[in-house]
């Protein structure tokens, strides 16, 4: 699982293993299955995808503890939910439907149930507009 993430990302095992903060040895043992990370190997495969969706500024951010792992996780979630939602080309569109969902949810929800919630707020704008403003 983190093999193919890692691969899927693009990175190299050195590259993945400074980007995550752990020794070479320990990726290479996870990959090959002698051991299993503390975190669980769904955290770290989620972690990889998400490293990459990040540009070579992004990583490099990363590198130098200016990006958490949490940081890079919310990223991918979010990438992944642009892609999901039928706005998710539509930047302005899509970050006004982001903010309109409460503090907490984000963490709460996954990259598909994010995209619908957005979609669904996209969709009720749309819908009141279509009806009238409702103020009489």
């Amino acid at each position: 699982m983190i093999k193919e993430a890692r691969t899927a990302a693009g990175l190299t095992q050195k590259q993945a293993a400074a980007l995550l903060g752990v020794p070479l040895r320990s990726l290479q043992d996870w990959e090959d299955g002698r051991r299993t990370p503390k975190k669980g190997a769904e955290y770290y495969a989620e972690v990889l995808k998400a490293l990459g969706h990040l540009t070579r500024d992004g990583q490099e951010s990363v590198l130098e503890g200016d990006t958490t792992l949490e940081d890079v996780l919310r990223i991918g979630k979010l990438e992944d939910a642009r892609k999901l939602s039928k706005w998710g080309a539509y930047g302005n569109t899509f970050s006004t439907c982001l903010d309109m969902i409460p503090d907490g949810v984000f963490d709460r929800v996954t990259a598909e149930q994010l995209a619908g919630l957005i979609d669904a707020i996209q969709q009720a704008y749309n819908n009141g507009v279509a009806h009238g403003s409702g103020a009489e």
